[in-house]
């Protein structure tokens, strides 16, 4: 498992195909704790930076903070806000993972 998502989050070209995330969220979702190991191999810049080069064109994921609270926002490629997964006990790392898999579903 530790292979698979080092190769994801190292790789050069940042693109994934619906088939190939569907896969390592499988893999992170199996994980006896995927927000632990997630959060343990890179921090949430990464995890952003790495997304940001999978987002379907036009699609906004955006990150909402405000004293004592933080959030995920997705908008589509009409501009238009789209209610999120739940994000009950997720951590912010795995709600932005969510939102990713949500544009994608909705775009293929």
């Amino acid at each position: 498992m530790e292979e698979q998502i080092s190769k994801w989050f190292n790789s050069t070209s940042h693109d994934m195909g619906k088939e190939e995330f569907n896969q390592l969220m499988e893999i992170i979702s199996s994980s006896s704790d995927p927000a632990g190991y997630v959060a343990a191999h890179k921090d949430l810049g990464d995890i952003v930076e790495h997304c940001a080069g999978t987002l379907p064109d036009r699609w906004i994921i955006g990150i909402g903070i405000e004293n004592g609270a933080a959030w995920v926002e997705i908008f589509d490629q009409d501009g238009d806000k789209v209610e999120p997964p739940d994000s009950v006990d997720r951590t912010l790392s795995e709600q932005v993972f969510d939102a990713l898999q949500l544009a994608i579903d909705r775009t293929t």
